[in-house]
């Protein structure tokens, strides 16, 4: 190890343990405690600690004073407990910054994070952000991963370290900073947003914004189909059909979706004609010809045909057009009635919009990607 001195006190910095270094240590402290780990726990242990002693202590003392057996069994629940104590130990200003930090993502730009920086934490100072930052870098809740010339990205340690953080945060604070975050997404990379699409999406649903979030969830559609991510492409459609959105609302946007599919699909069969004398034909090269006339980015796909393939995602499209089609109907009969009042239908068509989405992802549940 190293040590140092600084100021009015020591630091001292432990190198990280070898897994054999790791097992020795927990037996001493397992002793300790009275208490046997099995084997699967240890290595769970070991992963989680990633070699530093002062982690695996932690877990391994959460786990000492688990009075459910059930809590014993379960690595991943004494993991957010020891995670939930550490926290609890740290300073407001630290709470604060990594309670927002996990709105923004696993990963975040410090320029986001600046937009968004709590109360706490500018009230005291320009150069407070900078100095939490670097304790809780030094501490190993965060890492620096990546110097740009335009800004710095700060990483959690693990995604478990994120989920905590983020499931802290009241359901109004996460509305209000997930807004935050896609504007400052929008307005920062607006020269070119398609490597921001899936997260523009995400941030604007979580924000509760469905209108935005349909918007650049089709945008991010086309995308994924034009490079031939096949798999992504479906994730996003059922996404699309989930949205509270209304029937006008989403019979506009399948049928942007449709359109793109019917051009993806009749490129592919166009390119899929020069192989004709192949029997066994690669799809990765048939969509390196795809990818070469008018789209973007590498053409490797999965999936092509079957139950996970572009005539899959074209189905799914119509069932739904066909549900929603009739409610369209009624809204064009209702601008084109002059002021009349419409007739009164027998159903409500918001709800049987809702129980016809539910009917139809249970019934492509196999066609689905989470």
């Amino acid at each position: 190890g190293e040590l140092a001195f600084e100021f009015d006190f020591h630091r001292v910095e432990i190198k990280r343990l070898s897994p054999e270094e790791l097992s020795l240590l927990l037996d001493e402290i397992m002793e300790d405690q009275n208490i046997v780990l099995a084997p699967h726990f240890r290595h769970f242990v070991a992963e989680q600690s990633n070699g530093n002693p002062a982690t695996a202590v932690e877990l391994a003392k959460s786990l000492s004073e688990a009075e459910n057996s059930a809590l014993v069994l379960d690595p991943a629940t004494v993991v957010e407990h020891a995670i939930q104590a550490r926290f609890d130990r740290l300073a407001d200003t630290h709470r604060a910054l990594l309670k927002t930090a996990a709105v923004i993502g696993n990963v975040f730009p410090l320029g986001c994070l600046r937009s968004m920086v709590p109360r706490c934490i500018s009230r005291r100072g320009s150069d407070t952000l900078d100095m939490v930052l670097a304790d809780l870098v030094r501490t190993e809740w965060l890492s620096r991963i990546f110097d740009h010339s335009d800004d710095q990205l700060y990483a959690f340690q693990n995604e478990s370290i994120r989920d905590v953080c983020y499931n802290l945060n009241t359901s109004r604070s996460l509305k209000m900073q997930h807004l935050l975050a896609a504007q400052y997404f929008e307005k920062t990379y607006d020269e070119d947003l398609r490597p921001y699409f899936a997260i523009l999406s995400y941030h604007y649903r979580q924000s509760q914004n469905d209108a935005m979030a349909l918007k650049f969830m089709v945008y991010s559609f086309r995308l994924s189909l034009s490079i031939g991510a096949i798999p992504e492409a479906h994730t996003l459609l059922e996404m699309v059909i989930d949205l509270d959105i209304k029937p006008l609302q989403l019979h506009g946007a399948l049928l942007d979706v449709k359109e793109h599919l019917d051009t993806f699909s009749a490129s592919v069969k166009d390119v899929e004609g020069s192989f004709a004398p192949q029997r066994n034909v690669d799809t990765s090269s048939i969509l390196d010809h795809v990818g070469s006339s008018g789209s973007s980015g590498s053409a490797h796909v999965r999936g092509l045909d079957g139950e996970l393939g572009v005539d899959a995602m074209v189905r799914r499209v119509d069932r739904v057009l066909r549900t929603v089609a009739p409610f369209v109907q009624d809204v064009h009969d209702m601008e084109n009635s002059d002021g009349a009042e419409p007739p009164r239908n027998n159903h409500e068509p918001e709800a049987m919009l809702q129980t016809a989405r539910q009917s139809q992802a249970k019934q492509s549940a196999a066609c689905i990607i989470l």
